[in-house]
């Protein structure tokens, strides 16, 4: 039997999900004010019964949420029920999932929440690979001008993650820096990575 989960099962919730064998109660507010998609999709109205849930109905009137797992349900509801306001979380792989659910619902705030947050602790390749995923088109240039201006080549660890074409495009710029004699000035190269970045969308 589904079990309910021990932070977010609120006794006052007025909708119940269930991921992975776990019932969450929360508050409708919430996902009706701040996404348009969930909005759209959800007949509420079915899910509530017209009115709150009672615990024995809970299991009947829920809601399955599939192609995601506890766990990165549990770390996108803590930016909505917060123990820390506005740092709930220090790792990336924790604001990797908030964005993920985030982007595909289209929580615009809380989306800008964890593409701001995890800007520190990201390295390069993250911020490549998840800006082409998730379309954070902020993160792409500072992440080609570091991973340019960096001393060792990538390995092979970061060019398969990369892809070939993210890959074959830094090499272009590394050697547009070598053969123009950039220097290590970040404006000079932060210019040069623009422009191939923008030759490699024709």
């Amino acid at each position: 039997l589904p079990v309910k989960h021990d932070r977010f099962y609120f006794a006052d919730g007025s909708i119940v999900f269930l991921v992975n064998n776990t019932l969450y109660k929360i508050h409708r507010y919430f996902l009706q004010r701040d996404s348009d998609v969930l909005s759209e999709r959800i007949n509420w109205d079915a899910l509530t019964g017209g009115g709150a849930l009672s615990d024995g109905s809970a299991e009947y009137h829920s809601l399955q949420l599939e192609n995601i797992n506890a766990i990165e349900f549990d770390r996108f509801l803590s930016t909505l029920y917060p123990f820390y306001v506005n740092r709930p979380f220090r790792r990336f792989d924790e604001w990797t999932s908030v964005l993920r659910l985030a982007s595909m619902w289209n929580f615009a705030l809380i989306r800008e929440l964890a593409i701001e947050q995890p800007s520190e602790v990201a390295s390069p390749v993250d911020k490549v690979v998840l800006g082409r995923q998730y379309t954070v088109t902020q993160w792409l240039v500072p992440a080609f001008v570091d991973l340019a201006k960096r001393d060792t080549p990538l390995n092979l660890g970061e060019g398969r993650r990369l892809g070939m074409e993210d890959a074959i495009l830094l090499g272009q710029i590394v050697e547009s820096r070598r053969y123009t004699g950039w220097s290590r000035n970040h404006e000079v190269v932060e210019e040069d990575v623009q422009r191939l970045l923008g030759e490699g969308k024709e």
